[in-house]
């Protein structure tokens, strides 16, 4: 059974700062990164508030609910470990294979 800060966000807006926290495990620039991945996809809306400081909040678009959300970001706090590393081995073998 996952964590219980592995929990999907419905209609609720949540800040990049929350969302980390939720998900656990992912640095807020992969977040991020992955956030804007997913609004490109129409699975997640991104909202800029005119506040000051600005306060950008994301959503789950209709097509981000049908999805199963809650299976995604349980697989990514179980996993992103494991994500991260492979993507690091990644670049390292491409890094090395420049400088070979």
């Amino acid at each position: 059974m996952g964590s219980p800060r592995a929990r999907a966000p419905t209609q609720a807006q949540l800040s990049l700062g929350e969302l980390a926290y939720l998900i656990g495990g992912l640095s807020e620039k992969m977040l991020s990164q992955t956030l804007r991945r997913l609004e490109m996809d129409g699975f997640v809306r991104r909202e800029v508030h005119a506040t000051k400081p600005a306060r950008v909040a994301y959503s789950l678009t209709p097509l981000g609910c049908e999805l199963g959300m809650q299976s995604l970001l349980t697989f990514v706090h179980k996993n992103a470990n494991r994500v991260v590393k492979n993507r690091e081995n990644a670049r390292q073998h491409e890094a090395s294979s420049l400088i070979a």
